[in-house]
C-alpha cells in the first residue's frame, strides 16, 4: 500500500520513502495520531515493524542456505549442545523438540544465552519455536537467579557477528522478560536526530558500548575502551544502556526522570542490590546530563566542574556518564556524546 501511495503521490515508480512523502502518506492513509504520537510516528512505527519481519525472514533464509559461512561449524550433522534440550544443527541453535520447553521453560532464555556464548544464531526453527512459547515467559519468569543470570550473560556478552538481543527482541522475548519495554516497540521519533524507533536504538546501544576497544569499533576513541574496559562493574552501564529510553514510552516530558523511576522498579523486580539499582536509575535520569553541560556551559569554568563533581560524585558514575549514550551520531557518522546532541 505504501508503495502504491509513493507511486500515485510522485506519478512515477518510486520505492524510496523521502522526509517530504513520510508526512503525505499517513494523510492518504488517513491514519490520526495516538498515545502521545503524531500521526506520521504512528505510520512509521508500523511500517518499520512489517519491515523488520520481512528482513528476519531474509537473513534466516541466506543464513540456512550457507551464505554466512562463518556461522557454520565443521561438522554439520546436528549435536547436543552441554545445555540438555538444546541442539546445534547446520551451525544454528534449536531446541530438540517443542515438548523440551514444555518441561523446562528456562530454555527459552537459555538457548539466547548459549548463543551469546558459543556466537552461534539461532535458526528459524529455534526463533519460531521461541515465540511460539512465549506464553511460558510470564509473569514471575525472570524472579529465579538462573534466569536473571542467563538474562545477564545475553546483555554483557560481546557477539560481533550478530546481535543476541536483536533476536530477543524480534522473537518478543525481551519485551514478555521485561514488560515496560512494550511501550517503546517500534516507537518512532520523527526528528533529525534519531535513525531508529526507541526499542531498537537502545539494543544497538548496548552494541556499541560492547564493542568499545573491538575492531568494530567505530567511535574512534581510545578514551570510551580505556573507560569501559576499565569499569569495575560494566553491567550496570549496560543495563542503563538498554534502559536509557524506557520513559518515551510515556506520553509527556521528562522521559529521563520517568525512565529512571521505571528502570528502578525494574531492577528491585529482578533482584538487584539496593546500590545496584540506585547506580542504574541514577544513569537513566542523568545519561543527558553532560551533553546538556558541554553544550549550555563554559567548560573551561571550574564552577561547571564543580557543579558536575557534586552532581555525580563517583568516578565509575562519570565515566559510565561519558560512555552513555555512546558516540554514534546520526547518518552514519561519529563523535563523542557530549558534542552530539542525539
Amino acid at each position: 500500500r505504501v508503495r502504491n501511495h509513493l507511486h500515485h503521490l510522485t506519478g512515477r515508480k518510486c520505492d524510496q520513502l523521502h522526509f517530504e512523502h513520510q508526512v503525505l502518506i499517513p494523510e492518504a492513509l488517513k491514519l490520526k495520531g495516538r498515545n502521545g504520537q503524531t500521526s506520521v510516528e504512528q505510520f512509521l512505527g508500523t511500517l518499520h515493524e512489517q519491515m523488520e519481519q520481512v528482513k528476519h525472514m531474509f537473513l534466516t533464509f541466506i543464513l540456512e542456505q550457507g551464505y554466512r559461512k562463518q556461522f557454520y561449524s565443521k561438522n554439520k550433522k546436528a549435536r547436543e549442545t552441554p545445555v540438555e534440550g538444546l541442539v546445534i544443527d547446520k551451525g544454528m541453535f534449536s531446541f530438540i523438540s517443542s515438548e523440551v520447553i514444555l518441561k523446562n521453560p528456562l530454555l527459552l532464555i537459555k538457548i539466547f544465552e548459549e548463543s551469546s556464548r558459543l556466537k552461534i544464531p539461532l535458526s528459524a526453527e529455534g526463533k519460531r519455536l521461541v515465540h511460539e512459547f512465549l506464553y511460558l515467559a510470564g509473569d514471575g519468569f525472570l524472579s529465579s537467579a538462573e534466569a536473571v543470570r542467563a538474562f545477564e550473560r545475553c546483555l554483557t556478552l560481546t557477539t560481533h557477528d550478530f546481535n543476541v538481543l536483536d533476536d530477543m527482541l524480534s522473537t518478543g522475548f525481551l519485551a514478555r522478560c521485561i514488560p515496560e519495554l512494550k511501550t517503546i516497540k517500534n516507537r518512532i521519533q520523527y526528528d533529525e536526530y534519531h535513525l531508529y524507533p526507541v526499542d531498537r536504538h537502545s539494543i544497538k546501544t548496548v552494541q556499541t558500548i560492547k564493542n568499545f576497544g573491538s575492531p568494530e569499533d567505530t567511535s574512534n576513541d581510545p578514551l570510551c575502551a580505556d573507560f569501559y574496559h576499565g569499569l569495575k562493574n560494566r553491567k550496570l552501564l549496560l543495563w542503563a544502556a538498554l534502559l536509557h529510553d524506557i520513559g518515551k514510552g510515556l506520553p509527556g516530558g521528562d522521559h529521563s526522570g520517568k525512565g529512571a523511576r521505571i528502570a528502578q522498579d525494574i531492577m528491585a523486580r529482578l533482584g538487584y542490590e539496593t546500590a545496584q539499582l540506585d547506580a542504574v536509575s541514577f544513569l537513566v535520569k542523568e545519561h543527558l546530563f553532560l551533553i546538556k553541560t558541554a553544550t549550555r556551559r563554559d567548560v573551561n569554568d571550574e564552577a561547571t566542574a564543580v557543579m558536575c563533581a557534586r552532581r555525580i560524585k563517583d568516578v565509575d558514575r562519570l565515566k559510565m556518564l561519558y560512555l552513555l549514550p555512546p558516540p554514534v551520531l546520526k547518518h552514519g557518522t561519529t563523535g563523542h556524546s557530549c558534542c552530539s546532541g542525539t
